[in-house]
């Protein structure tokens, strides 16, 4: 008797614990879609970047800092998220300079302007220590670049020298001016990312502020003998809707 009459307790209680299970798997379902909501947000930048030098095989080179602009589109956690994370697509123009002091010619300088473009692919994961405004960031950069021209410049005057074909060419071409050279540089590359971030709302609309430093991790060029890292320190700004 006792045994029946959990069992028909347990019939009785079936449908109610169908349900539960039901909203139990719905609200499951429901809460990451809204904790993970995707915003997305124009983003501005600028800043300085340089191409760092192996001295061991670019004895006498200095590298010079030369502007960074850029702009883009990313989407991600909302900016009010202790933890958010960010991904997006964005376009930058980099210049970047070199200049070369011959000790056996004193007084002769060799000066070389490179201008890219480039579409970047970053991902940063922001953390915000105490749920504020301000966030610790850090991700990767994947970097394309569409195109990229020289200028050489010896003793201050544009150089109407001749430069390699290719890397490996032993034939070599006249030029004046800004030339392409696309072909000299690594079309891939990937870049490490690690800055601050300062988040407000104005107007109504959520915006930030952020500082990064960037740090290439493969060399940018593909003429032998060259190890050149490029490096860069921006400040952005974004606008979150």
């Amino acid at each position: 008797m006792v045994t029946a009459g959990l069992g028909g307790g347990e019939r009785r209680r079936g449908p109610m614990e169908r349900r539960l299970a039901v909203v139990a798997i719905l609200m499951a379902i429901a809460s990451p879609v809204h904790a993970t909501r995707w915003n997305p947000a124009i983003e501005l930048e600028a800043g300085a970047g340089q191409r760092t030098l192996d001295e061991r095989q670019s004895p006498g080179e200095t590298a010079l800092r030369r502007p960074s602009m850029g702009f883009g589109v990313t989407a991600g956690s909302s900016p009010d998220a202790r933890t958010a994370l960010r991904a997006g697509v964005c376009f930058r123009r980099t210049i970047t300079a070199s200049r070369l002091d011959w000790a056996s010619t004193p007084g002769f300088e060799y000066r070389e302007v490179v201008r890219a473009n480039e579409l970047r692919l970053p991902v940063r994961l922001a953390w915000a220590p105490r749920g504020g405004r301000f966030a610790i960031e850090g991700g990767a950069t994947g970097v394309y670049v569409l195109g990229a021209t020289s200028e050489i410049e010896v003793d201050g005057t544009l150089f109407d020298g001749a430069r390699p074909a290719s890397p490996e060419a032993i034939i070599f071409m006249p030029f004046a001016g800004e030339q392409d050279v696309t072909d000299l540089m690594r079309r891939g590359n990937v870049a490490a990312t690690l800055g601050v971030r300062w988040g407000a709302h104005f107007g109504g609309r959520a915006t930030a502020l952020s500082a990064r430093y960037e740090h290439g991790l493969l060399n940018v060029t593909t003429a032998t003998g060259h190890d050149e890292r490029s490096r860069a320190v921006l400040v952005g700004a974004s606008m979150y809707w």
